[in-house]
């Protein structure tokens, strides 16, 4: 019979239990609990095999790239962060290829697909926050944000700039910095992560 006595420690963790649990996780047991949660996050809107390369290589760059990175709080919201932009990478190029979206219907959307009035009217204050946030941000980071919302990866942004991809990688973090502060609380609510 499989012992299950590790299943609740492993698979219902929060950062905070990882960070401050009876015993300190080493990096290994980190990203091995970790691998779960994304796995289980990338199901929810990508077929099976999608969520598992997605994860695959959210892994990989935990292990390769940021492999100083040690602080189990830390590679929690580092992977969940790669997760999301690999996500939406993949979308973006099953929209540019027209192929079929990977994304599970939108459930706050009507039947006939279009956004339910209060989605909308969260949608439009989103973005009067958004637009009133970025104007107060530097001309370099209004340019990123302008061609990010235009669809345009990294490398053709960083290609259109002339600078390496690394520096634009930079650049990005900085600006999403600066709408933080200037958004303060507002900003989950402007990225979506939270209803107001």
């Amino acid at each position: 019979m499989l012992d299950r006595s590790f299943l609740p420690r492993v698979v219902r963790y929060s950062p905070a239990r990882m960070a401050t649990g009876d015993e300190p996780l080493s990096r290994d047991a980190a990203l091995e609990a970790l691998r779960l949660r994304l796995l289980a996050a990338a199901r929810r809107r990508l077929s099976p095999a999608d969520a598992e390369d997605l994860t695959q290589e959210t892994l990989l760059l935990l292990a390769t790239k940021y492999a100083h990175v040690s602080e189990p709080s830390e590679l929690v919201a580092l992977g969940i962060g790669i997760l999301r932009k690999k996500r939406a990478d993949l979308w973006r190029k099953a929209a540019r290829r027209g192929e079929a979206s990977a994304e599970e219907p939108d459930p706050r959307t009507l039947p006939d697909g279009g956004p339910l009035p209060d989605a909308q009217a969260r949608d439009r204050e989103r973005l009067r926050l958004f637009a009133e946030a970025a104007a107060r941000l530097d001309g370099r980071c209004r340019e990123i944000l302008r061609r990010k919302l235009e669809g345009m990866s990294f490398v053709e942004i960083a290609r259109e700039l002339g600078r390496p991809v690394n520096t634009i990688y930079s650049w990005d973090f900085r600006c999403h910095e600066g709408l933080r502060k200037v958004l303060g609380p507002r900003f989950r609510f402007v990225s979506g992560e939270e209803e107001r």
